[in-house]
């Protein structure tokens, strides 16, 4: 490890190692962490992009998990302010011009696949979970991005089927090293400019949906409105 940079820092550790900007997302023992790891995700991805050193970028996690999901306060405008930086988030990653790699160590649901879905390359431990609970809201792009795979629902990570790849479990960060050297040339940012349009429509109607379901908890209804349903698999 290199230019360990954790100042200001409080969800996640980030660092350069071989010309590969590290991002880990530090969870308690639930595999959660609070909904501040998305501004700092944010800060993060802005650094890694300009700092001429870093020719790609990896997210991933500690302690054999990725990201099980968020914990946030109810608050009107913190709820707002969460779905904002989530939006800016989805944003600044399809944005960028560097391959950028999910590395899934460990468990990784609900926001924390939401995310792994913006990146361009998901490499997943043999014994990691992965995918959404049936009741997971969408917040950062999930409704377009879900169908990237062919199956979204929780299950054990599958080559082709939820993740892109499964590596060497023994040797796990030195599996993705070498992917990311292999195909870190390749043109990823264009096929995600690509898709751009599409991300900004998907974000659009999370928000409508999101809003709608809040209030609706606030008003003390217990009907959720549901997102749509994913494929069972094949």
């Amino acid at each position: 490890m290199s230019n360990l940079r954790v100042k200001g820092f409080d969800y996640i550790s980030f660092w350069e190692e071989d010309n590969i900007g590290i991002i880990a997302i530090r969870t308690d023992s639930k595999g959660v962490t609070s909904v501040g790891v998305i501004n700092e995700l944010i800060l993060s991805l802005g650094t890694a992009m300009s700092d001429n050193k870093i020719t790609s970028i990896a997210i991933t996690g500690i302690n054999d998990v990725f990201l099980k999901g968020l914990v946030w306060e109810s608050d009107k405008q913190d709820f707002l302010e969460v779905m904002d930086s989530s939006h800016m988030l989805a944003t600044i990653l399809y944005g960028i011009r560097k391959p950028v790699f999910s590395l899934l160590n460990g468990d990784c649901l609900n926001f924390g696949y939401e995310l792994a879905l913006l990146t361009d390359r998901i490499i997943a431990r043999p014994s990691s979970n992965v995918g959404f609970s049936a009741d997971y809201g969408f917040m950062a792009g999930g409704s377009m991005t879900w169908s990237r795979f062919r199956y979204t629902g929780t299950g054990k990570s599958r080559a082709g089927i939820n993740v892109d790849v499964v590596g060497d479990d023994a040797n796990f960060l030195g599996y993705c090293k070498e992917y990311i050297n292999d195909n870190q040339r390749f043109d990823f940012s264009t096929i995600r400019r690509a898709n751009f349009g599409l991300l900004q429509n998907a974000i659009m109607a999370e928000t409508d949906t999101q809003l709608r379901n809040y209030y609706r908890k606030q008003l003390g209804k217990e009907k959720v409105i549901s997102q749509e349903e994913r494929q069972q698999p094949q």
